[in-house]
């Protein structure tokens, strides 16, 4: 199988690397030579500054976009138009109109679109998912999480806001267990040295839940806790702490998470096979990203920020 990947820096070699493991043939675009030429050198990827243009003379089978956000929505509609599936990485777009947009063009190109949501793919997320859905907690009154990352991420990207980034992963989180949308946010920010900040978000979903969502990007090294997050329903609650494993109020450790596990190459592995069958890999639909860029453009609107890709 022909993969292209959009973007060759660091979570495009990333891909790169996963497909090759995976006997994909690769091409890889990027504006940047020296990541295009690495990217040659690492992996025998066939290479171009352009995107597009090597969808026309690679040929490829697939398209993983994993360029900055601005470009995501130029380059799924050229692989569409071309009837070529694509994988579009989070924020699948900048704004919920150009998510829409993308699954506009996805229905009419008789291919899919997958947004890259990867926590959907996630062992141990999915257990807590399953958890949920069965009931064990009976209704979900709240959605409680967390998610610190290291300082430098206010460097890496500085060109994007920490909800775009880091917080969209548990609006879509919250979206996933509850099976609503958001309606309304309330949402502050405090701001350190170096662009480091600490966003808390409080959200109010179509159903009645309360959404409590904390992103910071603070810590020094990559010493920061790990991602958390507690389902509380009227007959129990469920919380998450990832590396460690799913505990039950009720049922104690329910699920022990493995260490060797690899959302991405299951996302990856899921886009593959669709691309085989032609049957788009339902654990995330366009729909449920448009609803959460919906929700992000709340979150940012309380902020005071004017845009969604606002820092």
């Amino acid at each position: 199988m022909k993969i292209l990947v959009a973007g060759a820096g660091l979570f495009g070699r990333t891909h790169m690397e996963l497909l090759v493991g995976q006997g994909a043939v690769i091409a890889a675009a990027d504006p940047v030579v020296a990541l295009a030429d690495r990217a040659r050198a690492d992996f025998g990827a066939e290479t171009g500054p352009d995107a597009i243009a090597l969808m026309d003379t690679f040929r490829p089978d697939g398209v993983i976009i994993a360029a900055s956000a601005a470009a995501h929505l130029p380059l799924a509609g050229a692989a569409l138009a071309r009837g070529i599936p694509v994988l579009v990485e989070k924020p699948v777009a900048l704004t919920s109109k150009e998510v829409a947009r993308i699954g506009q063009l996805a229905a009419a190109s008789g291919t899919f679109a997958l947004p890259g949501h990867v926590l959907r793919f996630s062992a141990q997320h999915r257990a807590l998912a399953s958890a949920v859905h069965r009931s064990t907690i009976g209704p979900v009154l709240s959605v409680t999480s967390r998610r610190y990352r290291d300082a430098g991420h206010a460097l890496r990207y500085a060109d994007i806001d920490p909800v775009l980034m880091t917080m969209i992963h548990d609006i879509d989180l919250a979206q996933w267990m509850t099976g609503n949308h958001a309606v309304s946010a309330r949402a502050d920010r405090v701001r350190g040295r170096d662009g480091r900040s600490v966003t808390h978000a409080t959200l109010r979903d179509s159903g009645g839940v309360l959404w409590q969502l904390v992103s910071g990007w603070t810590y020094p090294g990559e010493d920061a806790p790990p991602d958390r997050i507690e389902v509380l329903g009227e007959d129990g609650s469920l919380e998450l702490v990832v590396g460690s494993g799913l505990t039950s109020s009720a049922a104690g450790r329910i699920f022990h998470s493995d260490p060797t596990e690899d959302a991405l190459l299951a996302e990856q592995t899921a886009f593959l096979a669709a691309i085989s069958t032609g049957i788009a890999p339902p654990e995330v639909t366009m729909d449920d990203a448009i609803a959460g860029l919906k929700a992000v453009e709340m979150v940012l609107a309380d902020l005071g920020l004017v845009g969604s890709g606002s820092a």
